[in-house]
């Protein structure tokens, strides 16, 4: 009875151990996170089409200009001026298509065969020359005036002007002239062809011009003459 009674004080006096958590419950939870959107790319503006220019392209240099002074006195008819208008149209051809040439050929007076024109208008230019004949009178100053406003006019690269002749001119004021031509950067040579010709003047007035002077004694020489000083005045 006695034995009864202390177990149960016993008992009594000793609290019951709490309950253990189950495992599972121990193990914390991941939190539930909002999810999270990617922002939007940038918007990109259209690219506007491509807007027409206005403006047109500059226009193309000339490559040479050349003017041909072609002596038509009365000592030319025949066979020298023959030669010579063969010759002229030996140099003609030298010219590419981008290039000028004009024709004047002088005696009394300067008259305009063929004005500046583009040397690929070979058929016409031809004619014109075939078209020369000869008159009286032996001056040149006003061709290389005339030749001068002309060549100074254009837009090419390289301006060169021949003269040839078989005689003495009777103006002066030559040197003026072909010193003013040249410091427009337009060049000048000349071919006296024949005894008559002043070769001292016609030497000066190539050297003033930056150019050359070719004494021709035959007729036979005068076109191939023509057309190796303006194939030096080309360049290769």
């Amino acid at each position: 009875m006695r034995i009864a009674i202390l177990a149960g004080v016993l008992l009594a006096g000793c609290p019951s151990p709490a309950p253990r958590p189950h495992p599972s419950s121990e193990i914390a939870k991941p939190a539930k996170t909002a999810a999270v959107q990617a922002p939007a790319p940038p918007a990109v503006a259209p690219t506007p089409p491509p807007v027409a220019s206005s403006s047109k392209p500059a226009p193309v240099p000339h490559g040479t200009a050349l003017a041909l002074l072609l002596d038509a006195s009365g000592s030319m008819a025949g066979p020298s001026i023959a030669a010579e208008k063969e010759g002229a149209k030996r140099v003609v051809s030298l010219l590419g298509p981008n290039d000028l040439v004009e024709v004047l050929t002088f005696a009394a007076s300067t008259k305009v065969v063929m004005p500046l024109t583009a040397a690929s208008e070979r058929a016409a230019i031809d004619s014109a020359i075939d078209g020369i004949t000869t008159s009286s009178g032996t001056a040149f100053y006003t061709a290389i005036d005339l030749a001068h406003a002309d060549l100074l006019a254009c837009d090419a690269l390289l301006k060169h002007v021949l003269l040839v002749t078989d005689g003495k001119a009777v103006d002066t004021g030559l040197d003026t002239a072909v010193t003013a031509m040249f410091k427009d950067h337009i060049g000048f040579s000349a071919i006296g062809l024949g005894s008559e010709v002043d070769g001292a003047l016609l030497g000066k007035l190539a050297k003033l011009g930056g150019g050359r002077f070719h004494a021709v004694g035959l007729v036979s020489a005068l076109g191939a003459t023509m057309h190796r000083e303006i194939g030096i005045v080309l360049g290769p």
